[in-house]
């Protein structure tokens, strides 16, 4: 059985990667990735791409009872997209990026547990929204949120 971090990056991973036309979203993901890349490492089929990455900060590890604790762990979340040619005074570049955003806050809100239990799984979810960052030499949009995950889990668990 996979540790509670495990846990949550699988699970946050997994609902992303249901974000396919063919499930109701406007957009289908090429890619699902959990660990730092480069933009220009990506490939066409892998795009638009959708992250879910481990915090730069550590998360707070918290008691609940004499067996179990809760770990609020901030997540790293987002989608990028690539347009080339790149016209800066393009719209529609916004409006794609927009779209993208509304497939990642969609999925990601669809169920605060991800499916798991309240006893070793995630408990809640709170997102936070992030910034979006658009290079148009490269042709390439970003935009990242926090996703903060409140793991409950048992000594046992570990």
């Amino acid at each position: 059985m996979p540790g509670p971090r495990e846990l949550a990056l699988s699970k946050v991973a997994a609902q992303l990667a249901k974000i396919r036309v063919e499930n109701g979203y406007a957009n289908d993901i090429g890619r699902v990735f959990r660990l730092d890349f480069k933009v220009d490492m990506l490939t066409e089929g892998e795009l638009p791409a959708a992250f879910v990455l481990p915090p730069l900060q550590g998360g707070r590890l918290e008691a609940l009872d004499a067996a179990g604790y809760i770990y609020r762990w901030p997540l790293t979340c987002g989608v990028i997209m690539k347009r080339t040619p790149t016209d800066a005074k393009d719209d529609q570049r916004e409006t794609d990026m927009e779209s993208l955003v509304n497939d990642l806050w969609r999925a990601l809100l669809e169920d605060a547990t991800f499916g798991t239990s309240a006893v070793s799984g995630i408990k809640d979810s709170v997102l936070s929204d992030g910034p979006y960052l658009f290079d148009p030499d490269l042709g390439v949009g970003l935009y990242n949120c926090t996703l903060q995950v409140d793991l409950v889990f048992q000594r046992s668990d570990l």
